[in-house]
């Protein structure tokens, strides 16, 4: 990769700290609840390899149904689009290939979604990266510039290496559910076990395990939005190495603006699952159906408060409103995302 010594410096920085951000919020939470499971099975007197197994086989079970909610999640997102009239496809292809060989990598494969309002984003199929937009993207005429600009963002977030996975961080955001459910399981059946025997030790093993999931439900929202914050920050630095590549920081910008205020007008929407952060402009919480329209939306319906979606969405305006600030920095010859800003 051809790129200056500042722009791999961020690159390198970026990858230790989304990983730095994916261990703290999966270590520390996954060992207390399964302390709080261990705690509310080895209180019920039985066997250390008992308890255990009852644990990993639960375990298996709640994390079999993530694997597979995510992953459904994730197909549905990238679902290709019927066979249509694609004026820009070859225009936009020629462009990605155009900053694939100005980022010194392989271009990737480009597909069109099938997904409303005009977007864009990166995601890694079968190990290798693809690049997808939507229907109104390739049947809407770009200019050279607009093309290679929404495509250089996202041979940027390959770059980064933070492409949409199948089994993406983002989807963290249902483990709160899940943790639930596992502890649920794991509770019921030491009740059952318990009331065989004594209730009173089966009662206090509960709510000394749920006192535990408590602490470990803060905790992970915290850390969530840290790690949103993370992955907004992402958004600017993409946008840096696409200017790095195009040299056209005022047409990103203008491409911005714009397909934001589409966005917002716009009455058909990407559903808002957790791979909807991943597109080139992501729609709004807050507006038409539940914030996360996947398996997991009558939870996120019951458990987010509307002060929760009114802030979130604030957040989200605010990322455009970074990202267009980035950019006009960058047009005065700043570079904010770079070490010493060049």
């Amino acid at each position: 990769m051809d790129m200056e010594p500042d722009v791999l410096a961020s690159i390198s920085y970026h990858r230790r700290k989304e990983l730095a951000e994916t261990l703290l919020i999966v270590v520390p939470v996954f060992l207390a609840v399964g302390l709080a499971a261990y705690l509310i099975l080895i209180n019920l007197e039985l066997d250390v390899l008992i308890a255990v197994a009852i644990l990993a086989g639960i375990a298996v079970f709640i994390g079999s149904i993530y694997a597979a909610t995510t992953r459904a999640s994730f197909n549905r997102f990238v679902r290709p689009a019927p066979d249509g009239e694609w004026a820009s496809l070859e225009d936009l292809r020629d462009a990605l290939e155009s900053v694939s060989i100005g980022a010194g990598i392989d271009a990737p494969e480009l597909v069109v979604l099938d997904l409303p309002t005009v977007n864009s984003v990166a995601f890694i199929r079968k190990g290798m990266p693809v690049v997808g937009v939507t229907r109104e993207t390739a049947a809407r005429t770009f200019s050279r510039a607009e093309a290679e600009g929404m495509m250089a963002h996202e041979v940027a977030h390959i770059i980064l290496g933070d492409a949409l996975k199948p089994m993406d961080i983002g989807h963290m955001r249902s483990i709160d559910f899940l943790l639930l459910v596992l502890l649920g399981l794991v509770a019921a059946f030491g009740i059952f076990l318990g009331l065989r025997e004594e209730p009173a030790t089966a009662t206090i093993s509960v709510l000394v395990g749920y006192a535990f999931i408590i602490w470990a439900g803060t905790l992970l929202a915290f850390m969530l939005r840290r790690y949103d914050k993370a992955r907004r920050h992402d958004d600017i630095l993409a946008d840096s190495i696409a200017i790095k590549i195009t040299s056209d920081p005022g047409g990103l910008k203008d491409l911005v603006a714009r397909l934001d205020a589409q966005m917002k007008a716009a009455i058909e929407i990407p559903p808002r699952s957790a791979c909807a952060g991943h597109l080139f402009v992501y729609p709004r919480p807050g507006r038409g159906d539940a914030p996360f329209s996947d398996t997991r939306a009558a939870f996120t319906v019951l458990s987010v408060s509307s002060e929760d979606r009114n802030t979130r969405q604030e957040r989200e305006r605010e990322t455009i409103r970074l990202r267009l600030e980035n950019l006009e920095a960058i047009e005065n010859g700043n570079w904010p995302a770079f070490p010493g800003g060049h």
